[in-house]
């Protein structure tokens, strides 16, 4: 099985299970289930809200403990912007 056949049949299984225990008063009305299957309703809302604040903590630590550049990497770039710049110029193009 490829990895996207076997990602959808786990996504079909998740789903069904998911929806049979949604919709149970209405499949079967005199199985009686406890009263937090209730609560599986707004299950997928909140792994969505869940995944996302993890996605913008994770980006926000990651931009603040970015590392600076060292003073070398910058004069290094300038050297090669002026080494292009000079070899533009040699070949009429206005670099300004």
């Amino acid at each position: 099985m490829s990895r996207a056949t076997s990602f959808a049949a786990q996504f079909g299984i998740i789903a069904l299970v998911y929806l049979a225990t949604l919709f149970h008063t209405q499949l079967v009305p005199s199985l009686s289930l406890p009263a937090w299957i209730d609560q599986i309703a707004p299950l997928p809302w909140w792994c969505l809200v869940t995944f996302g604040s993890y996605s913008l903590g994770s980006i926000g630590f990651a931009l603040v403990s970015f590392p600076d550049a060292p003073k070398s990497a910058f004069d290094s770039l300038m050297t090669e912007i002026d080494m292009a710049r000079a070899e533009l110029s040699k070949k009429g193009v206005d670099v300004s």
